[in-house]
């Protein structure tokens, strides 16, 4: 069977095809595992659909129309697998518009007098924003992050909060220190430097990752206040209440934001956590022998199913991918089955 029309996958992907649609779609799937992935990672135009009806100030039919042109330029020369990527780099840039109009329409509700007045930043899972701060520093907020920051800093301090991961390339200013806080018991203060801030509440563990300059941890635990300096290629990971240092290369814990992952020696249940942000997936593992796995690997700009097939290879891990399920009008996010 040929490949369905693009528009045919997107009316099957949000659940509004026709039974004749959907048994045609579901057939043409069922022919190779090929065209069974194909269909699996195709959901992500869900996620574009999603963003474009979050923005009532963009036309979003004229968006989805300039969408399924460019997927109909791109038929004849490339794969569908090739249109998966292509449609990545769309929904990627129609995001920025969503940023930048959450910021206008935030900054422009807030009453004159309220100071201080504040701009949130949240990016959805697989996906990686940068924000200009009002200072000059520039952050890297990865997928499913929390950023918060004044529209301008005050005179002595300047201080922002986080949830989630931020890799913070900090303006230098002597007088001016920089404060990035996770929580009442965490936070990180600078002057000017590079760093990286993990803070994903599911993880139970915060790690900062110095990369150049110095930076200082500012710790309240059980009543007391400690502190904490970090040196260049130094991680610090603070988990119940205690903290431990150790030198590292930080390429394993920053190359995030440049769409490349890398493992040293990382256990199993640390690497689903990174892919299933950086990918939109949900693993459910069928067998706890899955988490005795220690990975090493790099990838960069890697789709899902080879990262699985490495490491298949790498530890016997067998895996398969469901298809994504559609409750109401929603798109749910792909399940990858792991076992060994």
């Amino acid at each position: 069977m040929e490949n369905p029309e693009n528009e045919i996958v997107i009316r099957y992907l949000s659940g509004t095809a026709s039974e004749e649609e959907r048994r045609a779609v579901e057939k043409w799937a069922s022919e190779s595992p090929e065209n069974e992935q194909a269909l699996e990672q195709f959901y992500f135009i869900g996620q574009l659909a999603d963003h474009l009806k979050a923005i009532d100030q963009i036309n979003a039919e004229a968006s989805l129309r300039d969408l399924k042109e460019k997927i109909r330029r791109e038929k004849k020369s490339i794969s569908i697998r090739r249109r998966w990527m292509a449609l990545q780099r769309i929904a990627a840039i129609l995001f920025l518009p969503a940023l930048l109009l959450s910021y206008y329409l935030f900054t422009r509700q807030q009453p004159a007098e309220a100071l201080p007045q504040y701009i949130e930043v949240r990016t959805n899972p697989g996906m990686v924003a940068a924000v200009d701060l009002p200072d000059g520093s520039k952050v890297w907020l990865n997928a499913s992050g929390y950023l918060k920051y004044p529209t301008h800093f005050a005179a002595g301090h300047r201080e922002v909060y986080l949830a989630g991961e931020g890799y913070f390339d900090v303006a230098k200013r002597k007088n001016q220190p920089f404060l990035v806080k996770v929580n009442e018991s965490y936070g990180v203060e600078v002057t000017g430097t590079e760093f990286n801030v993990s803070a994903y509440g599911e993880d139970s563990k915060i790690v900062t990752t110095l990369v150049e300059g110095s930076v200082q941890l500012n710790l309240r635990t059980a009543g007391r206040s400690e502190r904490y300096p970090l040196h260049p290629n130094e991680k610090a990971v603070f988990k119940a209440g205690k903290i431990s240092v150790e030198t590292v290369d930080p390429i394993y814990e920053t190359g995030w934001k440049e769409g490349k992952m890398y493992f040293k020696n990382l256990p199993m249940q640390d690497v689903l956590q990174r892919l299933s942000r950086y990918y939109n997936v949900r693993f459910a593992v069928n067998n706890r022998k899955v988490y005795e796995s220690i990975i090493t690997a790099k990838f960069e700009n890697e789709q899902l199913p080879q990262v699985l097939e490495y490491i298949q290879l790498a530890t016997g891990i067998k895996y398969k991918i469901r298809k994504p399920e559609i409750s109401g009008e929603k798109l749910n996010a792909v399940v990858v089955e792991l076992t060994k």
